[in-house]
């Protein structure tokens, strides 16, 4: 399919080239990067001090959806993971619950398009927005989300006001189907 043609094209950019290298893969190209990493980098001469890997809502982000492989762990290659908080295709509860799971259906759709446009980690970490921590060979960069995605219907219709006075409660149940930090204490 195309994450394997996609990391086959991506083996012959990276052998073809012998200076240092940053693989960015979004979302389904970050599926692709794995695919590379999973497949080729054991077998590969690809240099792992000159190359590196930068995946941005990456569904197989360890704490992705359950269905697709989990980034590879411990390659030897510095890779990053950085994403949203909710975002529903990279961060996916661990348990189920009927909550934890609308509110990451509807990350899928309201976060996941439209926020790594013009996401600033900068800006983020100076807010204290930035959570990171290192497992496993891999950096992770969750941006924590101010809203829940669940909520985002009521502030369309002009109910803002409920929807902040249900957020946290929500959040509480939300987040307790987690098993990744929410803050950067807890990491």
């Amino acid at each position: 399919g195309p994450i394997s043609a996609g990391a086959a094209t991506l083996d012959g950019r990276l052998a073809a080239d012998s200076g240092d290298k940053v693989v960015f893969g979004y979302s389904q190209g970050a599926q692709i990067a794995n695919f590379w990493l999973r497949n080729y980098a054991p077998a590969s001469s690809v240099q792992q001090a000159t190359t590196s890997f930068l995946l941005v809502g990456d569904p197989e982000n360890t704490y992705g959806v359950p269905w697709t492989s989990n980034v590879p762990t411990n390659t030897g290659f510095a890779v990053t993971e950085v994403w949203r908080q909710y975002d529903g295709w990279a961060d996916w509860p661990a348990r189920f619950s009927l909550l934890a799971v609308a509110n990451a259906v509807a990350g899928m759709f309201l976060v996941h398009p439209v926020v790594y446009d013009h996401l600033d980690l900068a800006a983020e970490q100076a807010s204290g927005n930035l959570v990171s921590w290192q497992k496993d060979g891999i950096d992770y960069q969750m941006v924590r989300n101010d809203t829940l995605p669940l909520l985002t219907p009521l502030r369309w219709v002009g109910m803002g006001a409920v929807a902040d006075a249900l957020d946290a409660p929500l959040r509480e149940k939300i987040e307790a189907d987690y098993d990744r930090p929410a803050t950067q204490q807890q990491a």
